[in-house]
């Protein structure tokens, strides 16, 4: 097991800012809704193979392979690598575990009680990690934050599988500090992907400092990070 290796040269990115021009000096609804149309339209993949045809069953499997590559070990050669890289333990596990009791699964950041019941918000990759199978369960739909003061039991680590500085209580889940950035990042880009400006039926996500799964809303984020 080892640590994700970093690129010696860098993946062509988008020039930032282009990418965001036009929202300076936006804020509230009207910021969410400007960069709720950078962010759109959405390609969704399948998530399930139950009772589908075989050729559709091929599909199914595309969230696997898209996560074996996007959180390759080797950033630098993702399809040739053997290994991926677990949120929560940061360690590299190999890709044929995939899906294994004691491998890695596919972890939703924002959880799919809160509120992911249909493409493409169920299916997109900004929202989804490979994680070791026993500290995503472990994790379950806790919202992400350190120990309260109050709380009568705070483990951490969180898992005796997940990395060192991690913790968590009855309610709370606070992922290793070099992820934490990753992680409000990708609530974010799902609140304002899925939120109230919506057209469709599909629940509308909201971020809150008080949670709830009947609202679809998911709150706090433990501070740091990059």
């Amino acid at each position: 097991m080892g640590e994700r290796l970093k690129p010696s040269t860098p993946y062509p990115c988008e020039d930032v800012r282009r990418y965001y021009e036009g929202m300076e000096g936006l804020s509230g609804d009207v910021l969410m809704a400007k960069l709720g149309a950078v962010v759109s339209p959405h390609a969704s993949l399948r998530y399930k193979d139950v009772g589908l045809p075989l050729a559709i069953c091929f599909r199914a499997h595309l969230v696997w392979e898209a996560l074996k590559i996007l959180d390759a070990a080797d950033a630098d050669h993702p399809e040739a690598s053997s290994e991926v890289i677990e949120i929560y333990s940061q360690r590299a596990v190999p890709k044929l575990l995939a899906g294994k009791s004691d491998g890695w699964n596919r972890e939703h950041l924002w959880p799919r009680s809160y509120g992911l019941t249909r493409h493409p918000s169920l299916t997109d990759l900004h929202n989804i990690r490979p994680a070791d199978a026993n500290v995503n369960s472990s994790r379950g739909n806790k919202y992400y934050g350190g120990c309260a003061a109050t709380s009568k039991k705070c483990a951490r680590p969180a898992n005796r599988e997940a990395a060192p500085d991690t913790e968590t209580d009855s309610e709370r889940w606070a992922p290793p500090f070099q992820v934490r950035g990753d992680v409000a990042r990708s609530l974010m880009y799902m609140a304002v992907s899925y939120g109230s400006g919506q057209k469709d039926a599909a629940p509308h996500l909201e971020l809150s400092d008080s949670p709830s799964i009947q609202g679809q809303q998911k709150g706090y984020i433990v501070g740091g990070g990059k």
